[in-house]
């Protein structure tokens, strides 16, 4: 296990990053949970200072400040809005990690940590086992876990019995090899994506390795405060993926995808997103489309914003499908309010944040929303399901595998 670093060190850090701040408030225009209550410590100004308290120890209430830290979403827009290049997310999974190891730290949840650790260390092969108890105890989850955590179970269930099998036959002509991260929860929560995106991608050719020792990406310790969980998945990781240090590997869930990017190693450089990949590798001329007359409305995840927004990649991508109508959305780039975990941990904060984004989708009459990121998607589904919409939420990479003629094989 990597060494736990000694408090002191963390709080020399979060004073470092943080005195680039110089509190001008250009970010707060930004954070989704300021414009909500125009509460000071619900910007990402008022969560900095915050910060340099418990880097100073000049702290008065612990549960106070994990408070206005736990409703950060880790969105980013305050990042890309500031001029000064202020590190905010990692300010504050620093400060998260300061209370967690400090002498007067908060009585942490022994359910919050004991499940970040669970999940943090289930290895690809011991997922078919969880996913068979899973089925076995649903009814129980259903009516006690997911209600808990303001998860419609429709939703999860429709996901989950949407799950194709995952092909492991090599392709008829190799046009390569390529590594598979899948996840950790996304095994339970979005096997339709994992199966859909490892089938078009042996569909156009390519050998799939899919390393059956790697773990989850370290998210979900590392934005609670755990950074030895988190230190410790990237460890596993770059041992699961050492077979070749020019395979790239393919993820589809971009929430993962972030934090793979920033692994502080040479393998952070050989992850790429799904939608990435297809656009910029495959042929498709070689491929063809059934039409599908359907309107579709986009919706990018804040983790996916400022690698694929830009380039219109999902709209390149879906262009390739007859008939389909992307749908103009002034809501393009809103954050849902799902926020990694934290539709879970506030789902009335959350909830409120999503609200804009569901009342413009109920407004435009979508067919299908489309969505890259499992946590959004299960959350923009839940709102939808509440306002009685049955709307399809799904990655853009399952719409091309559902319409891909497969008739035509490399």
């Amino acid at each position: 296990m990597p060494l736990i670093v000694p408090i002191e060190k963390i709080q020399r850090e979060i004073s470092l990053l943080a005195d680039q701040c110089v509190k001008c408030g250009l970010c707060s225009a930004t954070c989704p949970t300021y414009k909500l209550r125009a509460d000071e410590n619900e910007s990402p100004r008022g969560r900095i200072a915050l910060a340099q308290a418990v880097a100073g120890n000049g702290i008065q209430s612990f549960d106070r400040i994990k408070h206005h830290l736990d409703n950060c979403l880790y969105c980013g827009q305050c990042e890309t809005a500031c001029p000064s290049g202020v590190k905010y997310t990692r300010i504050v999974d620093l400060t998260l990690d300061a209370l967690n190891h400090s002498s007067n730290r908060l009585k942490t949840s022994k359910l919050e940590l004991w499940g970040v650790r669970f999940i943090s260390n289930r290895t690809e092969n011991s997922w078919p086992k969880l996913i068979r108890t899973w089925k076995l105890l649903s009814p129980i989850f259903n009516k006690y876990l997911l209600r808990k955590l303001s998860i419609k179970s429709s939703t999860v269930n429709k996901k989950f019995n949407e799950q194709a099998t995952i092909d492991h036959q090599s392709p008829v002509i190799s046009k390569g090899s390529l590594s598979i991260f899948t996840g950790c929860t996304s095994h339970i929560f979005d096997q339709r994506t994992l199966a859909d995106s490892t089938a078009l991608l042996r569909h156009c050719g390519y050998e799939l390795n899919i390393p059956e020792q790697q773990v989850c990406c370290g998210a979900l310790a590392k934005h609670r405060g755990y950074s030895d969980i988190a230190n410790n998945c990237e460890m596993k990781n770059t041992q699961a993926f050492d077979d070749s240090m020019t395979v790239p590997i393919i993820f589809s869930a971009t929430g993962c995808g972030s934090a793979l990017q920033q692994y502080d190693s040479q393998l952070s450089r050989r992850f790429v997103d799904i939608n990435v990949f297809t656009k910029e590798e495959i042929d498709f001329k070689t491929l063809n489309f059934k039409p599908l007359s359907k309107k579709i409305l986009i919706h990018t995840p804040c983790s996916q914003q400022k690698s694929i927004a830009k380039s219109k990649t999902i709209e390149t991508l879906l262009f390739n499908i007859p008939g389909l109508e992307i749908l103009q959305s002034d809501q393009y780039s809103s954050c849902c309010g799902a926020g990694g975990t934290h539709f879970v941990r506030s789902p009335d904060t959350a909830a409120k944040i999503r609200e804009p984004l569901v009342n413009h989708v109920m407004k435009q009459v979508p067919d299908y929303v489309v969505s890259s990121n499992y946590s959004c998607a299960i959350h923009i589904a839940t709102g939808l399901s509440e306002k009685n919409m049955d709307i399809p939420v799904v990655h853009p990479i399952s719409l091309l595998w559902q319409q891909l003629d497969k008739s035509n094989i490399y």
